[in-house]
């Protein structure tokens, strides 16, 4: 017999050995199961942000292109805060429903039944979205969804490229041509530091720029290993055998440390170093790059700078980063703020700097940090600072009445969005609907007195950084 060991666990488990085959068959049906029922949730999600979109248009009936991007803009961003979910990604999931079921009607209903997962549909339309001739279009779904039955996303990705090819009336030249126009750089930043650098690029170009980072890898591991073999813990086996040579080199590289990076490392080691070092010919169209310097900001505290706390450093709208890799920041840093903060809530009050000029901006960059708009994660540095009551309307340029907002949202809160600030920067988002959403500060210190032994601290300063509501609190009004 087969039951559920918990309902919880919701784990299918055989009473003995003898029952292993039987909970297999239950185990995979269970699975099959829960992902039809899966697809068919994302296939009502993908109903509903058409309806979304249908909404905006119905609202910007008789106007301009132009006021039915901001109708969707809008609703994207309310979305976005009640599904917790960036606003931006909304927006192109509303942008990708439309798209199916404006396009792809054969594909929506097997969605709709359950019969395709999201990446398969995703996959589908994708390689689809090349056909502009509506009987090609069905004569693509026809194939693909033939295929699509039994086949992973990845093999039905290739497969469905195949055909689209084989009906699209442009040619693989023309088509690249248009592809290559969409050329870009971009970052994902991951967890534990470290980021994603994303080149998409024409395939020869990414695979030319991959194997000269080899050959340098190659040419490095060449110049290292002058005996013949790697070097780390290899080259201590070898000595340790009684290899003169090894020896003699273990002697003579003494305290320093060996070299023994995987490809893969000094891969990645290279491109750090042409990118950030390298000159490219004054002759170049792009010779200006020559003269820029990458820039970024973190926040070190004063004591983990004083090396008698472990408070970690961060890189400003992004992430924790290793304090080794801080503080050589810091050593060749170009300019110094010292922020204030609350000794309670470790929230930034005051900042200074040796430009006073420029002391309330870099207050409101300090304070804030990323942009204000919730689930938007722009440094504060590269946004703009918005009049929460606007200075035509009377509103005073004073901490309590700006906040950073990046330049997408800063346009689309004049759309029928108010904002309101009240204590310690705390800034109530009104929707066009009456909904309302309030966004605190992140920290800029730990509070004082708060240790990982601490539940109170814990419960809401190391999670969000958002303060937990306080009924004695006033209103932002």
């Amino acid at each position: 017999m087969v039951a559920f060991r918990d309902s919880s666990e919701a784990s299918l488990a055989p009473d003995s050995r003898d029952n292993l085959a039987e909970a297999r068959r239950h185990l995979i049906t269970a699975l099959r199961a829960n992902q039809r029922a899966q697809a068919h949730a994302d296939a009502i999600e993908s109903m509903l942000l058409r309806t979304a979109y249908e909404i905006c248009k119905v609202s910007a009936e008789g106007r301009s292109q132009f006021v039915l991007e901001h109708e969707l803009k809008s609703i994207a961003l309310e979305i976005g805060i009640e599904t917790r979910t960036n606003d931006r990604t909304v927006m192109s999931r509303i942008d990708d429903a439309w798209f199916l079921h404006e396009r792809f009607d054969a594909t929506a209903l097997a969605f709709r039944q359950g019969d395709l997962t999201r990446r398969h549909v995703a996959v589908i339309v994708e390689c689809g979205s090349v056909l502009e001739d509506e009987d090609a279009r069905r004569e693509y779904e026809r194939q693909v969804l033939e295929r699509a039955a039994d086949t992973a996303p990845a093999p039905l990705a290739r497969f469905a490229r195949r055909v689209a090819a084989e009906l699209s009336p442009k040619t693989f030249a023309e088509r690249h041509e248009e592809a290559v126009k969409g050329r870009n750089v971009r970052v994902r930043d991951l967890d534990d530091g470290m980021s994603e650098l994303i080149a998409y690029l024409p395939s020869t170009i990414a695979h030319a720029i991959h194997d000269r980072l080899t050959q340098l890898a190659s040419a490095n591991v060449r110049a290292r290993d002058a005996f013949g073999f790697e070097v780390g813990d290899r080259l201590a086996a070898q000595a340790e055998a009684g290899d003169p040579a090894a020896m003699a080199l273990l002697a003579e590289l003494g305290d320093e440390p060996v070299d023994s990076r995987r490809y893969d490392e000094i891969r990645a080691d290279s491109l750090t170093d042409l990118l950030l070092a390298g000159q490219l010919d004054p002759s170049s169209p792009h010779a200006a790059i020559n003269s820029i310097q990458a820039r970024v900001a973190i926040t070190v505290p004063a004591l983990t700078l004083a090396g008698v706390s472990d408070e970690p450093a961060m890189l400003e709208g992004v992430s924790p980063i290793p304090i080794d890799t801080a503080m050589r920041l810091c050593g060749g840093a170009s300019q110094w703020t010292r922020v204030l903060t609350d000794p309670l809530t470790g929230e930034a009050v005051a900042a200074d700097t040796y430009r006073p000029s420029a002391a309330l901006r870099r207050f409101i960059e300090t304070r804030d940090r990323t942009c204000r708009t919730p689930g938007c994660r722009r440094p504060a540095r590269d946004c703009d600072i918005d009049h929460n009551v606007e200075w035509a309307n009377g509103g005073r340029t004073v901490a309590g009445n700006l906040a950073a907002l990046c330049r997408y949202h800063h346009t689309l809160r004049h759309r029928g969005w108010v904002l309101a600030q009240g204590r310690r920067g705390a800034l109530t988002w009104v929707s066009p609907a009456g909904r309302r959403h309030t966004n605190y500060p992140e920290r800029a210190a730990r509070p004082r007195g708060s240790t990982d032994d601490d539940p109170s601290a814990r419960s809401w300063s190391w999670t969000s950084g958002y303060k937990p509501y306080d009924p004695s609190d006033p209103a932002p009004f």
